[in-house]
């Protein structure tokens, strides 16, 4: 099983690939977090600490671009400052899951290292299949 973590201010976004991840089986937990400073202190260490907090890395990160406080970029650039010097004891994938049609946040998406795929909401069974398809070609197993 993969676990993986939705960060996404829209309930009914979180609720709606919450639903569809743990549908397909493959998925579990699905964890999530209403913004993107919420995933950070929740998830990750916080600055001048050297480990992740237990049991809480995710191994697919689907992460919404426009949010209160930080935006997902922003949250995106912050994770790998705090992941530069620490080994992940999992695999992170991550996408950015948006209603953002926007070639400028597209090609800011493929600019980003960290980020892997560009999908847009609403979540669908094909989409869940393409984020599966993703992480296996990856090298990585569920």
């Amino acid at each position: 099983m993969i676990p993986a973590i939705i960060v996404d201010d829209v309930l009914a976004d979180r609720y709606i690939v919450r639903r569809r991840l743990s549908k397909s089986g493959a998925f579990c937990p699905v964890g999530e977090a209403q913004d993107g400073q919420s995933f950070l202190s929740t998830y990750l260490p916080q600055p001048g600490r050297s480990s992740l907090p237990e049991g809480n890395a995710p191994c697919l990160l689907l992460v919404d671009i426009n949010m209160p406080g930080l935006n997902g970029f922003e949250m995106i650039e912050e994770m790998g400052r705090r992941l530069r010097d620490i080994p992940a004891p999992n695999p992170l994938v991550v996408m950015m899951f948006t209603s953002s049609d926007n070639p400028e946040d597209k090609r800011r998406a493929a600019e980003q290292p960290l980020i892997c795929r560009y999908l847009l909401k609403p979540m669908t069974d094909a989409a869940v299949a393409q984020i599966l398809q993703d992480y296996t070609a990856r090298g990585y197993a569920g």
